[in-house]
């Protein structure tokens, strides 16, 4: 077996040692992933592509080391979560330069959303994991009247894959990676093969932080590759699946697994909605242009390629006039560019093959009679960049509304009323996110009567992600199990288990439990167990809890005779 390159203390492969026959998917025809820079196309690093023993022997170091991992106190999981926060803080700048290198987005959108998320997410996990995962003492009036203690402990699962896409290398890696590892589970980590650097920087951090905190650097293993590599991680012998990505494959790695039982977290796509309620009054045109500011951030953010982006605006049909001028002027003042430059607004896509995507979709709409009012060009020069894109009369069959789209296009569709805003609101096979904007009192109950699980009033959904608080999680074809975040992630990576210890045993006089068999007169017994059955099932103890009921219990003590 070749020695095992992909785990996280391995030096990377140089570029000598690689064939040059480089595909534009960021593999090579010899089997290694190329990281590459999307606003230039240059080369960032080369890796070997692991083998299918590679993954199985990873996923069994993993297994020892997760036997470790569990053994180690509460404190010492959540100060390695600590240790990796105050790393990626000291660092922030230098491996936001190296996320926008990879991935294309602003400088400014690495370090507020890819690193301080990341960062919130660790510090956050860190502080509720002790008291979320710890022993707990289980009371009830009933237990303590059988003479039963009870105990509750978390263990962890066991082994975690944890699969990631590319558009947040920093921010939705560690939503993953720190509940799994705060909940005492080992992980194999698969990014993205467009963000194998970022992946790499990150598990340099892990490994540092994990031998200062005296833990086994096998609790993270890394294995970049491709699909290929992620569906022989999902065959081998994991507990759990963290798995964020498209719908399509979010649904296969769900039924294989839960086929063989085996749980999975899934947060996958989404085409979220914002609807602009009509405004009846104060300064109607300072209302429309705030939600517009909203509306053109939460569609251009991170390049449009977010799952919870706004992807569909809602407008009053009144209103759609208006609202199409003002986006297509502040559309055509978006500066696109380089994102290193301080002057760029949006910068490159990830890939030719994502472009590609994201054109075929507009010539689609284009196609049914939607109109292009901006954008909608792919230009020329080096890099995968893409114009703000801005589409009216777009009609229900088109793709840039039954699909999701990653990229900065927004389709505007108008309404007549809050009952057909709804309507088209949740005419999707997405529920992830969505946002209202409006009187509170009418945003508000607009907002329940829509799916996604995350609904935003005069805000947008998607900035909800960079506060660990929130649990989020989708619905439908945007996700599956318990999302990230929060409590629920802790409880998903972990198995909580009861123990229920007999107090009475010592006592010589109740070492045989009145329901034991004895001889005595079945009419008492049975009315005798109704009372049991009315106390322990919930009545007020005040009203059960007599002398008879006492001397009922001490009557079949083990003094009597069978």
């Amino acid at each position: 077996m070749h020695e095992p390159h992909a785990r996280i203390s391995a030096p990377p492969a140089t570029a000598a040692s690689l064939p040059d026959d480089v595909t534009p998917s960021g593999a090579c025809a010899s089997g290694a992933l190329i990281a590459r820079n999307p606003a230039t196309g240059d080369e960032i690093r080369r890796v070997p592509r692991p083998s299918a023993c590679d993954v199985h022997a990873a996923i069994a170091r993993a297994r020892l080391a997760s036997v470790c991992l569990a053994q180690a106190p509460l404190s010492v999981r959540a100060r390695l979560l600590r240790r990796i926060a105050d790393a990626l803080e000291s660092n922030a700048e230098p491996l936001a330069r190296r996320v926008v290198a990879e991935s294309g987005k602003t400088l400014a959108h690495a370090l507020e959303a890819d690193l301080a998320g990341a960062i919130a997410v660790l510090r956050h996990t860190a502080r509720i994991g002790p008291h979320a995962l710890s022993e707990r003492q289980e009371w009830s009036p009933a237990g303590a009247l059988l003479g039963r203690l009870h105990r509750s402990e978390s263990r962890p699962l066991g082994v975690v894959a944890l699969i990631t896409p590319w558009n947040y290398p920093m921010g939705i890696v560690v939503s993953g990676l720190a509940p799994a590892l705060m909940a005492g589970n080992a992980v194999v980590f698969k990014p993205s093969e467009l963000a194998i650097d970022c992946a790499y920087a990150l598990a340099e951090i892990v490994a540092d932080s994990l031998r200062a905190c005296s833990l086994p650097q096998d609790a993270l293993t890394l294995l970049p590759g491709d699909g290929a590599v992620g569906e022989i991680l999902t065959d081998g012998a994991i507990d759990h699946c963290l798995f964020t990505g498209s719908a399509a494959v979010g649904r296969r790695v769900r039924d294989k697994l839960t086929a063989r039982g085996i749980s999975t977290s899934l947060e996958l796509g989404g085409s979220c909605p914002l609807i602009l309620l009509e405004n009846r009054g104060g300064d109607r045109q300072a209302a429309l242009q705030t939600a517009l500011s909203y509306a053109l951030f939460g569609r251009l953010a991170n390049n449009g390629q977010a799952c919870g982006a706004v992807k569909r605006l809602y407008v009053p049909r009144a209103d759609v006039p208006a609202v199409l001028a003002a986006l297509e002027t502040a559309m055509r003042a978006v500066r696109l560019g380089p994102p290193l430059d301080s002057a760029t607004h949006v910068g490159p896509l990830i890939s030719d093959r994502q472009r590609a995507t994201l054109h075929a979709q507009i010539e689609d709409a284009r196609a049914r009679g939607a109109r292009i009012l901006c954008g909608g060009v792919i230009p020329e020069g080096p890099g995968w960049y893409y114009p703000p894109t801005l589409l009216s009369d777009v009609p229900p069959g088109a793709r840039v509304l039954t699909e999701e789209t990653f990229g900065p296009a927004l389709p505007v569709i108008a309404y007549d009323d809050a009952s057909h805003a709804v309507a088209l609101a949740n005419d999707s096979p997405y529920a992830l996110t969505a946002s209202v904007f409006g009187d509170p009192q009418e945003a508000a109950a607009l907002a329940r009567q829509l799916t996604a699980p995350l609904v935003a009033i005069n805000d947008l959904a998607l900035l909800n992600y960079s506060l660990p608080q929130i649990p989020w999680r989708g619905r439908q074809d945007s996700g599956w199990g318990a999302g990230v975040h929060g409590a629920p992630i802790l409880d998903a990576l972990s198995e909580r288990r009861y123990y229920s210890r007999n107090v009475t045993i010592r006592w010589p006089f109740l070492r045989k439990p009145p329901w034991h068999l004895h001889r005595g007169d079945c009419a008492q017994d049975a009315a005798f167990s109704a009372r049991v059955l009315a106390f322990t099932g919930g009545s007020p103890f005040w009203r059960w809890l007599r002398p008879s009921l006492a001397r009922g219990f001490f009557q079949r003590r083990a003094s009597r005779q069978w």
